[in-house]
């Protein structure tokens, strides 16, 4: 998720070769003075406090040049492209919202489906409104349970849109890295050749986009978007800085979005000037195993940050297990994560597990959890129970239903008038250990 090498060194104003630096945020160029003082207005207001630098190991990255406190808003953007998520159920293209048979409301224009007269001019529906309209038969969808397949092309197509129509977003995006040649032979790949490029090219007849380019944009998506948690399901987002900042499973910094849209970057501790600052593309409250796989598969890249090269997570025990050899109270780890077949060890009594094993445990478990009703409360007091052998207090999958079963005590049907005193503490106690965990391995 970074832009090349021949990003960011032009003049903000007029484009052309630029040095010199804003002395307050160090993050963009101009050709002299003049244009400095006449782009100030506008940039005061996100003049930041970072700048980007170049690194042999993690190539282009961003550090604080300044102290940054705790909780200080770092840098805001909003997107350059929004879209659905590539396999979804039919959604509104406008605010992205579920639609069902009930409530949808085909765009009058178009046939896509809207939620309402609201969102026929939402900006965000443009894109495939216009292509649409102009092959004269428009979209048709009447199945509403099911994930359709016509939704996938919507990323890049509203990514071409920019091409056309909005040429200084769409260097930005043409800037990001889609990683294609890693991407190709994947099924992802090939689900993408097959039909978002047969939905744009022929359906559409928008021949003037190829192949090459219109998959170098799912390749960008799949990469760089944000998920934006803003409607039921979320968006994605693409973004032109957020895209920037190095990934760490422990990271210092973290996103919110507002309500406008807009993705937020927020110290998640107090971050040293010189020093990296950088999000989390993955689960933070997931194993080292997942993490690494997820990053492979979707960033195509092995994190080899703190956290992950140290089997304990900084002593939290998040990917552990419990040793099974008669009394012994020990935990079972690797030696280091990055050889998923390497065996795993008791720290004290020595014995061993097959990484096979280790395998197997995490994929039954795993199944139990997709299976399990988070909703109940006797359900989730089961998993903990059931699991406690095996699992340390604090893996990943413990603390996923901690948080579910203390978020339930007390609410809905378990009402806090209802709830026992027991379950009272039991709720604190819950609380309290998911809370231990995430300010060690997520602060903020």
């Amino acid at each position: 998720m970074r832009l090349r090498m021949d990003d960011l060194n032009g003049c903000e104003v007029c484009q052309k070769p630029a040095n010199q630096k804003c002395g307050g945020c160090h993050s963009i160029f101009y050709c002299g003075k003049e244009h400095q003082r006449s782009h100030w207005k506008k940039h005061k207001k996100f003049c930041r406090p970072f700048e980007m630098a170049n690194d042999d190991n993690v190539g282009r990255f961003i550090k604080a040049t300044k102290e940054i406190e705790e909780g200080s808003v770092i840098f805001e953007e909003r997107h350059l492209s929004v879209s659905p998520m590539q396999l979804t159920l039919p959604v509104c293209m406008g605010c992205g919202n579920h639609v069902t048979a009930e409530d949808v409301h085909p765009c009058p224009k178009c046939g896509w489906p809207l939620c309402g007269e609201q969102c026929e001019s939402n900006p965000n529906h443009v894109p495939e409104c216009y292509y649409t309209s102009k092959i004269g038969q428009k979209v048709s969808i009447t199945t509403f349970d099911t994930i359709h397949p016509l939704y996938r092309c919507v990323g890049a197509l509203r990514c071409l849109y920019q091409k056309q129509f909005a040429p200084d977003v769409w260097r930005k995006i043409e800037k990001l890295e889609s990683h294609c040649k890693l991407r190709k032979g994947t099924d992802g790949y090939e689900q993408d050749r097959l039909c978002v490029v047969d939905t744009i090219r022929n359906f559409l007849k928008l021949k003037e986009f190829s192949e090459e380019e219109i998959l170098r944009c799912t390749g960008v998506i799949g990469v760089n978007a944000h998920e934006i948690p803003l409607s039921t399901p979320s968006q994605v987002g693409l973004f032109n800085v957020t895209s920037i900042f190095e990934h760490s499973c422990r990271s210092n910094a973290y996103k919110t979005f507002s309500m406008a849209g807009q993705v937020r970057v927020i110290a998640g501790r107090k971050i040293d000037k010189g020093e990296h600052i950088s999000i989390c593309y993955t689960e933070p409250l997931q194993t080292t195993l997942f993490r690494q796989k997820h990053l492979q598969r979707t960033k195509f890249f092995s994190c080899r940050c703190e956290r992950c090269l140290d089997v304990t997570e900084f002593g939290t025990n998040v990917s552990a297990l419990n040793c099974q050899s008669g009394q012994c109270k020990g935990i079972v780890l690797p030696e280091s994560f990055e050889n998923e077949n390497a065996e795993w060890c008791c720290k004290q009594c020595g014995s061993k597990q097959t990484a096979e094993f280790v395998m197997n445990a995490m994929k039954r478990i795993g199944d139990d959890l997709v299976l399990m009703d988070k909703g109940s409360v006797e359900d989730c007091k089961q998993f903990l129970d059931h699991y406690s052998t095996l699992l340390t207090p604090n893996h990943a999958y413990m603390i996923d239903i901690k948080l579910a079963l203390g978020q339930l005590i007390g609410n809905g049907d378990y009402s806090l008038k209802t709830v026992s005193v027991d379950d009272l503490l039991l709720k604190k106690q819950l609380c309290q250990d998911v809370i231990n965990i995430v300010n060690i391995i997520a602060p903020g």
